[in-house]
């Protein structure tokens, strides 16, 4: 089982709930005890990027950030190991996508 980690306000939890709900993943609130195998975080500026030294991970670990069209921003999370950003209404967009294939 997939072990997924949310950081990130209720809406976009919700979201991404509403993408794992059928799978075989196990999918909870950030926990900063827990080792998980993909983590969502919401990184709203420079103050934020805390939240992705709490986590612990694996070398295999997945960091997908939430954040706001900020080059500076995207380029510090990167440089942090992030795997992908998402614009805040990307995620919701992508969901939608994602939602429709899935029901094909």
């Amino acid at each position: 089982m997939i072990r997924i980690a949310c950081h990130v306000q209720d809406y976009y939890f919700e979201i991404i709930k509403k993408y794992f709900a059928a799978k075989n993943y196990y999918l909870e609130k950030f926990n900063p005890a827990s080792y998980d195998d993909i983590y969502f975080i919401e990184i709203n500026s420079l103050n934020d990027l805390d939240k992705i030294h709490q986590i612990n991970k694996y070398p295999e670990t997945l960091i997908y950030i939430i954040g706001p069209k900020d080059f500076h921003l995207l380029n510090e999370c990167l440089t942090l190991g992030v795997h992908l950003y998402f614009e805040n209404d990307d995620l919701e967009n992508c969901s939608n996508h994602v939602c429709r294939i899935n029901e094909s």
